[in-house]
């Protein structure tokens, strides 16, 4: 068999802390490789007819040029010379639902077991060491790791809500990924992946390559790569909320020639004028209009209809001054010819008034719609909140200098602080290290972020499901007890580790500000033009929703 030598257990790469030691300078690419090689180990020995059996990440070995190297192969399951040697032993946590609780002792598995643990491992190197199983359950009841893989309750995807699991804060999303990818973990994590078939090895070497050459860059941070069917860089978003480095890349960004000159820079943006000044014409008063002929019609034939109804009421009011006997018949016969003259006619008053206020009401929405799009794309705003960005990166690339010395005396400050941290990360929590913390407990830690005992504070284990007092006060105690053996050494000062850290943060920052001014005076010129062109292309509709708005007014006033 080869030799695994200058190889390292999977879950060092994984694991975002453990990488920054142990597979330094390597990104997303670099995992998504090595997960894709995974896939191939497995194909190979499937397409032998064997099956791996006993799953786990401490039986796969990743080189630093992404070669995996499988060990502890004496515990596959082996068909040969018409028999089969089978695997009676399983890692709970990369063992197939179906399989779960079950004894193993003589029992044939099937390649379709294998895929469940190989689809588990693809989604921890991907996933920066987060188990698929390992959120949080919203039903009642305390759910262990291995009950939620028993039930199939995937914290990822659409579905999750409906499973009432919901993956860990600050993780990435199962469609941050591709469809390709998204999709077959969906398979390989459902009921039906256990009787239809899951995913098979050879189908996620095709899924994560492709997944590899779909990839960009993220513009702010170079050791950033995501799947362009999200429009932001997920990981961005995630150290922000952490203040975790993922991927520890010294990024050095590139010399432009002959360095950077401010003042030139600037003086060619300021070249750039902006739009000339335009009131909103959707804000300007409305010239007033005649109503239409419709409705000055309409409001003549109510005048004259009323006319002749008071007409006929005052013919029949004088038949009762000559002849007072038919009084109450003549009173009443001229309330029924005003009620009969006049019903019709205010009838269709009523429903022309009707109309015109809903004419108001759909041109005054209409003319604010477009009031809103012209302050939006034709007013100043754009190109204004274009040039504040550059006052702003100007004024920083200015004061660079002092930010410098602000960052160095703070590592200066923290010493001791860091030292501690280092210390502490040392410490890696491993299944029975702390009492009622095995397996299971690990991952759902490690998949809330606590992996050392750094990481093990009051405030993170408020966060993990499943971690009552009982279990953090065990977690805190021992992590106090890994403080006792803490010794600061002051002649260290600051760990150069530290300064590099600083320095190509700073070196980075410094660059996206060169960059975002080098390119300030064409976003300007963008912006004045875009101005322009939406100007243009509001001034008739704006034209047109006025005379509309001012011809209903009209309307409306001759009621």
């Amino acid at each position: 068999m080869p030799n695994a030598a200058g190889h390292k257990e999977a879950f060092k790469l994984y694991s975002p802390k453990a990488r920054a030691t142990e597979f330094r300078d390597v990104d997303w690419r670099f995992l998504i490789a090595s997960a894709t090689n995974v896939a191939r180990a497995f194909a190979v020995v499937h397409r032998k007819g064997h099956v791996i059996g006993d799953v786990n990440h401490s039986s796969v070995m990743i080189a630093p040029d992404t070669t995996v190297r499988l060990i502890d192969c004496d515990s596959f399951q082996i068909k040969a010379a018409g028999r089969c040697f089978p695997c009676d032993v399983a890692e709970p946590l990369h063992t197939a639902p179906e399989l779960q609780g079950r004894s193993l002792k003589g029992l044939e598995r099937t390649p379709n077991h294998d895929q469940f643990g190989l689809a588990v491992l693809i989604f921890e190197l991907l996933f920066m060491g987060r188990h698929p199983f390992a959120g949080a359950y919203l039903g009642t009841g305390d759910v262990s790791l291995e009950q939620k893989i028993a039930r199939y309750l995937f914290a990822y995807g659409a579905g999750a809500a409906g499973r009432q699991v919901k993956q860990p804060p600050n993780t990435l999303s199962l469609q941050a990924t591709s469809p390709a990818i998204s999709s077959a973990f969906e398979r390989a994590f459902s009921p039906e992946g256990a009787t239809k078939g899951r995913p098979s090895a050879a189908e996620w070497v095709t899924a994560l390559s492709g997944l590899q050459r779909e990839l960009k860059r993220c513009a702010r941070d170079a050791s950033h790569f995501y799947h362009p069917s999200v429009r932001d860089c997920p990981w961005c978003a995630i150290e922000g909320a952490t203040g975790v480095a993922l991927f520890s890349i010294a990024f050095a960004p590139a010399k432009t020639k002959g360095g950077f000159d401010l003042a030139l820079v600037w003086a060619s943006i300021q070249k750039v004028g902006p739009p000339p000044h335009d009131d909103n014409p959707a804000q300007a008063p409305l010239q007033p209009l005649e109503p239409n002929s419709e409705y000055a019609s309409l409001a003549k034939r109510r005048t004259a209809i009323r006319a002749v109804a008071a007409c006929a009421s005052l013919a029949l009011l004088a038949c009762v001054l000559v002849f007072p006997s038919f009084a109450c018949p003549a009173l009443g016969g001229a309330v029924a010819a005003w009620f009969l003259i006049t019903g019709a006619g205010e009838r269709s008053f009523q429903d022309a008034k009707e109309r015109a206020a809903t004419e108001i009401a759909a041109a005054r929405r209409h003319l604010s719609q477009l009031n809103e799009q012209w302050i939006a794309t034709a007013s100043r705003q754009p190109f204004d909140e274009v040039l504040q960005q550059l006052i702003t990166a100007k004024s920083e690339l200015e004061n660079f200098p002092a930010r410098r010395q602000r960052e160095i005396e703070a590592l200066e400050g923290s010493v001791r602080d860091r030292q501690m941290r280092r210390h502490l990360d040392r410490h890696r929590l491993k299944p029975g290290l702390v009492a009622g913390v095995g397996s299971g407990r690990c991952a759902t830690l490690s998949s809330y972020g606590i992996e050392t005992a750094a990481d093990v504070t009051q405030q993170a284990l408020l966060s993990v499901p499943g971690i009552g007092p009982r279990l953090a006060g065990e977690l805190l105690f021992w992590r106090r007890s890994i403080e006792l053996q803490f010794r600061f050494d002051p002649s260290k000062g600051v760990d150069p580790a530290d300064l590099r850290k600083v320095e190509a943060s700073l070196a980075a920052a410094r660059s996206r500000l060169e960059a975002r001014l080098g390119a300030g005076a064409s976003r300007l010129a963008q912006a004045a033009a875009k101005i322009e062109n939406a100007r243009r292309a509001l001034s008739e509709p704006i034209d047109q929703a006025r005379k509309r708005l001012a011809q209903a007014e009209a309307n409306a006033k001759r009621f």
